[in-house]
């Protein structure tokens, strides 16, 4: 069977059509996700004949999800080969030998003439994409209309089949022919995509942390998951949960599923173009990556099943922080509510001495800032504290020392309290954090040192690894 397959490709060669630039003649309306100016969508087509070299056949496969077009047509063609019972075979191919037509439309990346913005078809808006489908099946039935043919068939892998599914709604909404008989979605995401948001999460602080961010991830943040196709997908984005301190820190109230505001906007697109969100007039098809037969997959090692709970990655991965500073040390702190009714707390920098801010972390209230200006309040929203509650974990001060320089450090922090309707209330407790270099503690293997300061008492917590004698002074220097 394999040798007569061959065979067919030299008694018949198939005709190739160059790639074709396109352009969509239907320009969607964008502005409801903040596009001042609408823009007609350019992508790029190639048409592969059966042996009779007539178009009369096709069948049109749209790409799916692709930043930075790392798959062209090439590439999308040749991803369609399998290995099978009769080795690595090609499914164009085979089609092509049972008379059908292929047509692959790509989303690739280019540079939009009428402003010069680089524009990344393989991650754009589905809307702007599916009318590049809608162009291409305008010109498919033009052009095989002489020839006796039978009617479209469309199949989109992942996000190309809601780019089909949105396109093919349009058409019927607004009454154009689409000739179109099978719609076929594979692994399609009709109920959104999922990227765990946790490592969504650890991606983007890797990136954008101040102390030690990962240059070579900014682009697969701003690329990928900023993407409006990926703001459109994802059931649960990042760029939610974060909580307006920073560009990285997550809100600890935000724990549910948050989809970027982009999706409920597409959801209502697509949903509004027919009664049931689907092409009506088309048999639809949707196919899953599954064995069929209820059977589990099996790890790279082939014996392995992937269960609930497998473990995907689980080794220590080194890294070259690049960090300029010297030593790192952590001052914890409490903050207690004592009296009846709820407060609203936030820790202000009054003063700063000797340092810009930037080799500084201040964590209260779940919420860690990897740097502080003066005259900034933190959290941005004040934290709540209940009557009788005890505001401790994971607070602290903590900083480091830039290399190159002796200079003692100091932070004038201010703790203030406020009502539910933002009146601050009591009096304020300012503190100074100081930090000199020379005065540290050496050849001691001092694991932890926790002052707890409050209106009322000082408590001083060290715990050690071996026997220490240590004198505590105050700033005055008189010892306590």
């Amino acid at each position: 069977m394999k040798k007569y397959y061959f065979l067919s490709l030299i008694l018949f060669p198939f005709i190739v059509f160059a790639q074709t630039a396109i352009t969509s003649s239907i320009i969607p309306d964008l502005s409801a996700y903040g596009e001042a100016t609408n823009y007609a969508g350019e992508g790029e087509y190639e048409i592969f004949l059966s042996a009779d070299n007539i178009l009369d056949k096709p069948i049109i496969v749209v790409d799916g999800f692709d930043p930075g077009d790392t798959r062209n047509i090439a590439a999308l063609y040749s991803s369609l080969s399998y290995t099978g019972t009769s080795g690595t075979q090609n499914l164009a191919d085979l089609l092509r030998v049972e008379g059908f037509d292929v047509v692959l439309l790509n989303f690739p990346t280019y540079v939009r003439a009428v402003d010069g913005a680089t524009v990344d078809g393989g991650a754009d808006f589905m809307e702007r994409n599916a009318m590049l489908l809608v162009e291409l099946l305008d010109i498919i039935n033009l052009a095989k209309t002489p020839n006796n043919p039978e009617q479209n068939v469309i199949i989109g892998p992942s996000m190309g089949g809601i780019i089909a599914r949105y396109a093919l709604n349009y058409m019927e909404n607004e009454a154009l022919d689409s000739d179109t008989r099978l719609y076929m979605s594979f692994d399609s995401p009709h109920h959104g995509a999922n990227v765990p948001i946790g490592l969504q999460h650890q991606l983007n602080y890797l990136a954008n942390n101040p102390l030690s961010p990962v240059a070579e991830l900014e682009p697969l943040i701003e690329g990928f998951l900023k993407s409006p196709a990926a703001r459109q997908l994802l059931i649960d984005h990042f760029e939610p949960h974060l909580s307006g301190d920073d560009a990285f820190t997550f809100d600890p109230l935000l724990t549910l599923p948050q989809p970027h505001p982009f999706r409920a906007i597409f959801e209502t697109n697509i949903n509004n173009l027919t009664t049931t969100g689907f092409p009506e007039n088309i048999r639809n098809v949707a196919i899953i990556n599954g064995s069929g037969i209820g059977s589990t997959y099996l790890a790279k090692d082939g014996v392995t099943p992937v269960t609930n709970g497998f473990s995907v990655i689980n080794t220590t991965i080194p890294v070259d922080s690049g960090s300029s500073f010297g030593a790192d040390y952590n001052w914890k702190f409490k903050v207690i509510n004592t009296s009846a009714t709820d407060i609203y707390m936030k820790i202000f920098v009054d003063n700063m001495t000797n340092t810009d801010g930037t080799n500084f972390q201040l964590c209260f209230a779940n919420v860690c800032l990897n740097s502080i200006s003066t005259g900034s309040g933190y959290p941005n929203t004040a934290a709540l504290i209940t009557p009788g509650e005890t505001n401790v974990a994971g607070n602290s001060l903590w900083n480091q020392h830039p290399t190159g320089t002796l200079d003692a450090m100091s932070w004038t922090f201010r703790y203030q309290a406020f009502d539910a309707a933002g009146n601050e209330i009591g009096t304020p407790l300012s503190i100074t954090y100081n930090y000199n270099i020379n005065l540290s503690i050496e050849e001691a293997n001092v694991t932890q040192v926790d002052i707890y300061p409050t209106n009322v008492k000082e408590e001083l917590t060290i715990t050690s690894n071996e026997v220490l004698n240590a004198e505590i002074f105050n700033i005055l220097g008189a010892k306590v």
